[in-house]
């Protein structure tokens, strides 16, 4: 048997199962997909594989379609049936009970296969799945007949799946392996242009998500337009993300960015997992609100090449839709696997600390499929990025399950190149050494946010002196002169070191990473206190601080 169908395999063993004990079977999911035959790994409908399945056990296979009527098929290879059954369309409860006198007396086990049950199920009156009902204890049955019914859309009754009789089988979607088989096979007959960089085993392993039928699409589609690249692959699969999961999920389409300015931390981690192939597991960026955090989550989605993933409804006011949401959107996940996802304020959503639940448990679910998705994110190839302003009010046991990166305000160069990217992307002109000029004579901190703002109010000034998008120092004072410091600058450093009192590693720390990246280091003011000579921080120093700011009431209360 070929190693690659596991999933064809796996299908094959439940209908063996099913078989032994007499059960009719109720299949449902990628009812409709190209499957893998497990002996031969051709690749064929559903239909032919329960086909070839009948022959395997010296029977035949009746297909009954209400469009199409019954009407027998056998595989090539297989011997020609005793008496083709063939009837006119008819409502499928009609056809199938006038096949219970068709089989009287035939030779052989047959497999019957009810296709497209569930446009029938839900009219006339009932009578179909009564009949249904009836199925494990008719002659036929007893006769060793096997019944399919087949879902292509929508999941079984839950009549029928609570009943004894009644097996429900699951088609998934193809795996990894099964992905690159299909890939390889189309690619043997007629190569799959593909970009520079990539080869059939990385697209295979970047189309998590995508059925066998969506493969050979994209393959018919780079024969016949373009070689299909990494962007096409993040559009494909963040248009089945939105697609399955029923709006639990949401793919963030902003613009690209243009570079990461600053977020040393972040952007030493993302290299140190690249060059070890690990995956990014877990991380938590913590910090003060504004210096970007969302901004960089996109940024290491567009890096992975993976579409940018953020969560759309969780809750609801509906008792235990909520839940069901949540698992909605965890299989979404990890079948479209591998993905960047973003959690932001993360100690709203379910990782603070614990209180009095007065949401009828909603809150504790969410934490616990919160915790759960932590634990197995790296292995599901999931890069779960949590964020949070609150870094001293989250739950100890998501803070144990994530790699914490903090998140401060940037010194003068992050500053200078948070403007000169923002201003890039905008298409305007930025006199850099004016800019370094006036930031450096600000005594206040900045933010990536409000450093944007001025940019924007430099660039109105510029422009009402008849210099649209060029940007020089006269227009940078006066943007700097019409703003007003941040008037809570305390609680922005209890924020700041609340965050790095949480790092479990030095090279968290954005002047240590920054020195690892090789760039120049710059340790925001309130830190330069906790430091000795050699950069090492005074963590006891520095909580002195940190109870100081929260007694004062600067701190978040917890």
């Amino acid at each position: 048997m070929s190693p690659h169908p596991r999933r064809s395999a796996r299908l094959w063993q439940d209908l063996e199962a099913a078989r032994a004990a007499r059960r009719t079977v109720l299949l449902t999911g990628q009812t409709s997909d190209v499957l893998v035959h497990p002996a031969t790994s051709r690749l064929v409908r559903l239909p032919e594989l329960l086909a070839l399945f009948a022959a395997e056990h010296g029977g035949e296979l009746v297909l009954v379609d209400s469009r199409q009527g019954c009407r027998t098929l056998s595989p090539p290879s297989a011997p020609c049936p005793q008496r083709p059954i063939a009837r006119r369309p008819a409502p499928l409860r009609e056809l199938l009970a006038a096949l219970d006198g068709d089989l009287d007396g035939r030779a052989g086990a047959v497999t019957i296969l009810a296709d497209w049950a569930c446009l029938e199920l839900a009219g006339d009156d009932g009578a179909l799945l009564r009949y249904l009902l009836e199925v494990p204890a008719s002659p036929a049955a007893s006769a060793g007949h096997q019944l399919v019914v087949v879902f292509r859309t929508g999941e079984p009754p839950a009549q029928l799946t609570g009943m004894p009789g009644f097996a429900l089988v699951r088609v998934g979607l193809p795996d990894a392996e099964e992905r690159r088989f299909v890939l390889s096979e189309t690619d043997r007959r007629c190569p799959v242009p593909l970009e520079e960089g990539l080869d059939i085993d990385s697209v295979a392993i970047n189309l998590g998500g995508i059925d066998s039928d969506g493969l050979l699409r994209c393959a018919h589609e780079a024969r016949a337009r373009a070689p299909l690249g990494a962007e096409r692959i993040s559009e494909i699969k963040a248009a089945e993300i939105e697609r399955t999961s029923a709006g639990t999920l949401v793919v963030d389409r902003s613009m690209a960015p243009n570079g990461l300015a600053g977020m040393a931390g972040l952007r030493l981690y993302l290299e140190s997992c690249r060059t070890a192939r690990m995956p990014l597991g877990a991380i938590l960026l913590a910090g003060v609100p504004g210096v970007g955090k969302t901004y960089s989550f996109r940024y290491l989605a567009q890096q992975l090449r993976l579409p940018a993933v953020v969560f759309g409804q969780l809750r609801a006011g509906i008792v235990g839709q909520s839940e069901r949401n949540w698992q909605t959107a965890r299989r979404c996940l990890e079948a479209t696997a591998p993905a960047a996802l973003l959690l932001d304020e993360v100690d709203l959503m379910g990782l603070g600390r614990r209180t009095t639940n007065l949401d009828s448990g909603v809150s504790d679910h969410l934490r616990t499929g919160i915790l759960e998705l932590a634990n197995t994110c790296a292995e599901s190839g999931i890069s779960f990025v949590m964020a949070t302003n609150n870094p001293a009010g989250m739950d100890p046991a998501g803070l144990d399950r994530c790699l914490v990166i903090p998140c401060l305000h940037p010194g003068l160069e992050e500053s200078v190149q948070i403007m000169a990217l923002a201003a890039e992307r905008e298409g305007w002109s930025l006199d850099i050494d004016a800019a370094r000029s006036v930031l450096a004579g600000r005594d206040r901190l900045n933010t990536g946010r409000h450093l944007v703002r001025l940019l924007r109010r430099a660039a109105r000034h510029a422009a009402s002196e008849g210099r649209a998008g060029r940007i020089d120092g006269a227009d940078l004072h006066s943007a700097d002169a019409d703003s007003i410091p941040l008037t809570d600058q305390p609680a922005q450093e209890y924020m700041a070191l609340s965050a790095l009192a949480l790092a479990d590693s030095q090279e968290s720390y954005p002047w240590v990473a920054a020195a690892r990246l090789g760039e120049t280091p710059e340790v925001p003011a309130y830190v330069r206190p906790f430091l000795d000579s050699d950069n090492n921080l005074d963590h006891a120093a520095m909580h002195v601080r940190i109870n100081q700011l929260q007694a004062s009431g600067h701190g978040f209360q917890t």
